[in-house]
């Protein structure tokens, strides 16, 4: 017998018009099979593996699209093989298999010995236990079979089918809730750290030798002896981990299988050295997951900390393939500001399904659990916000808080499924499922703060800021003027602060001296705030500023003195210049009555005395001057650009050396956000960046 595929049809008249349908197992019918012994394959006991696949557009088998949960090997004393076609060998399927109706699939079949006879009806041949010819099959939707030569070659055969049974899965109208949990992990900083972790080793902290206890084991053997141990204490129970010292330089970790009496205990794996008297002690274990020592980060699943036996700060942990160690500066709990839960659910008509998250809510000094913790999941949102200071906790410090978090073992974080189906009795046969190969929990943290202080220079403070290439224009192109477009998610409690780096190639200066300026917002967008539980996304414009900064304004007034040549020269009345006001100062020039349209940015040149300075350009622009009496400030930051009023609004920033430098030839953004609740985060989806003309 070559490897066999025989196609079906679910025809979805047959099962109440459902859309899908589950598939529990296939009955077989075999003619004969070969002898357990001495047999052509010369395996003992040869069986027979089958699988469901899908088909191509021809309806032929397709053996590559398989099924992963229907393969099934049948061992050779569970097939059944007689003379009259009636006695049937069924072959059930580990979990239920879901497929569509109104499609072909095929029945793959490879069996490990040839003599293996399966019965079949082929046109033409008698009836079994009749005289009569079989008259062919039916019209409608029939299905056919294939064999797969040694060719590689998957050829039909003519006018014969399979004799098989396909048995689909009927519910009852029913509500089921299903509770997902989060493992064991454990969050650890550590510092010190000698070595590099492996990740899936074993991990595990040092700790005190058993007083007047030693174990004894030998090379090659499974089971520990101890000399005056009690075994039978709950330290020692099955699936913990016992850590012994095979000679004076190595440790050896093994997991206990089954406590023998109290002085005798098996193990997981054969130990490696022999040692008749060797100090021991047992210890919170961890596999490694994932370890970073640029980051300080240590983080371990599959831990099996208890109340009494739990990783500490001030530990050291140590590898027990590669020998790395560290110590734990602390044992952290993973805070989830957001996350998206990824669940093979699925929903067909007639059938409902909700899912909510909980996570262990803290405020740093009590962990709590309950339904006021519980979010809503729609499946089809990707961003979703607990609204509170959600956590997943370190296994470690669960076990130490049990009476605050979920269920009796004491989890942080758990996702509730509940499905129900309706249907008339008997004629249900289709019902929502959740596919356990698909149940992630993906959870992020917002790195972000409410602090953007000295964001003007290459080290601020905020925490969360996007910077972009440095964009450099063709030689000989500049631009006058640069306008920046956000699409964002900007809810109330945070900002989107955008700043602009602009620099001219014919500037003594390099790029990196330059420093950042502040933008602000055009027709108002800058006040506009998103909906969280819309999750609306908003267009903000933003633009270079029209001056710089003021410091402070210096007391007095000043008027130009026109009877110097060049009107560079101020003269102040009540003035304190030398002492508010210092050569090399920018100072800002304005006309009173309208401090923020009729004014000049200049440098400060010289002070004859506390009423007398010049400025590096004259002061001629009556809208400036007004009446002759202005006044001035001392600019904060004088190498902030910003938009020349007396140059057209071209773009000027002043370098290292305060000269005047217009224009720019190339332009870096940075977008900074902040938040005043770590648990909501402005978003970003597009930028633009225009460089213009006026």
């Amino acid at each position: 017998m070559n490897i066999l595929s025989q196609t079906f049809y679910i025809d979805p008249n047959a099962v109440n018009n459902s859309s899908t349908v589950y598939l529990t197992g296939i009955d077989l019918f075999f003619k004969a099979k070969p002898s357990a012994t001495n047999n052509q394959s010369g395996i003992t006991n040869p069986g027979i593996h089958l699988s469901i696949v899908e088909t191509n557009v021809d309806t032929s088998p397709s053996f590559d699209l398989g099924f992963p949960a229907s393969y099934i090997n049948l061992s050779y004393s569970a097939i059944n093989a007689d003379t009259t076609a009636t006695t049937a060998t069924t072959f059930t399927f580990t979990q239920p298999i879901p497929l569509n109706t109104g499609q072909y699939y095929a029945i793959r079949i490879q069996p490990d010995d040839p003599a293996y006879d399966v019965w079949t009806a082929v046109s033409g041949d008698a009836l079994v236990g009749t005289n009569s010819a079989f008259p062919g099959f039916a019209t409608g939707f029939q299905g056919g079979l294939y064999s797969y030569a040694t060719d590689g070659n998957v050829t039909p055969t003519a006018g014969t089918q399979l004799k098989f049974n396909v048995r689909v899965a009927q519910f009852t109208a029913n509500s089921a809730t299903f509770e997902l949990v989060n493992r064991g992990y454990e969050f650890l900083a550590v510092s010190n750290q000698v070595g590099t972790f492996a990740g899936g080793e074993l991990a595990f902290t040092m700790q005190s030798n058993v007083s007047a206890q030693t174990v004894s084991f030998t090379a090659a053997s499974n089971v520990i002896f101890g000399n005056n141990t009690v075994f039978t204490n709950p330290a020692y129970a099955v699936n913990n981990y016992i850590i012994m010292y095979a000679n004076t330089t190595t440790i050896q970790a093994r997991q206990i299988t089954s406590v023998i009496n109290s002085t005798a205990i098996s193990v997981s794996e054969p130990l490696a050295y022999t040692n008749t008297a060797a100090n021991f002690f047992t210890a919170p274990t961890g596999i490694v997951y994932f370890s970073s020592q640029a980051a300080n980060t240590l983080y371990l699943t599959n831990s099996n900390a208890n109340s009494s036996l739990y990783f500490v700060n001030g530990a050291n942990v140590v590898g027990a393939i590669s020998g790395a160690y560290a110590y734990v500066s602390n044992v952290f709990n993973l805070p989830v500001t957001g996350f998206n839960a990824s669940l093979g659910l699925n929903t067909p008509s007639g059938g409902t399904s909700s899912v909510s998250a909980n996570f262990a809510n803290s405020d740093f000094r009590v962990y709590t659990s309950g339904p006021n913790n519980a979010v809503s999941i729609d499946m089809n949102t990707h961003e979703l916000l607990p609204g509170y200071n959600a956590i997943v906790m370190s296994r470690s410090n669960e076990v130490q808080n049990p009476t605050y978090l979920y269920g009796s073992n004491a989890k942080s974080s758990v996702v509730r499924v509940t499905i129900n189906q309706s249907g008339p009795a008997g004629k249900i046969f289709t019902s929502p499922y959740l596919f356990q190969e698909t149940l992630d929990m993906f959870t992020y943290q917002n790195y972000i703060n409410n602090s953007n202080a000295n964001e003007n220079t290459n080290n601020g403070n905020a925490a969360s800021k996007h910077i972009t290439t440095i964009l450099t224009f063709d030689s000989g192109i500049s631009a006058q003027d640069s306008f920046l477009y956000l699409t964002a998610f900007k809810p109330a409690g945070t900002q989107i602060i955008p700043y602009a780096k602009v620099y001219n190639s014919k500037d003594s200066d390099s790029f990196n001296q330059k420093e950042w300026t502040l933008m602000v917002a055009n027709n108002n967008t800058g006040g506009q705030y998103s909906t969280v539980a819309a999750n609306n996304y908003l267009n903000f414009s933003f633009g270079m500023p029209n001056q710089p900064p003021s410091k402070y304004t210096a007391n007095g007034a000043v008027s130009v003195n026109t009877s110097i040549a060049g009107n560079a020269t101020l003269v102040g009345t009540g003035t304190n210049f030398g002492t508010e006001i210092l050569v090399n100062d920018v100072v800002k020039v304005y006309n009173s009555a309208y401090p923020n349209v009729d004014y000049q940015i200049a440098v400060v040149t010289g002070i004859s005395n506390s009423t007398v300075l010049t400025l590096d350009s004259s002061v001629s622009n009556t809208s400036v001057t007004g009446a002759g009496s202005m006044s001035i400030d001392k600019i904060a930051d004088p190498y902030q650009a910003f938009l020349n009023p007396q140059n057209n609004n071209v773009i000027r920033y002043y370098n290292s050396s305060l000269s005047p430098i217009d224009t720019y030839d190339s332009i870096q953004y940075k977008v900074v956000l902040l938040s005043n609740n770590i648990n909501i985060a402005p978003r970003i989806s597009s930028l633009t960046a225009l460089g213009v003309s006026v």
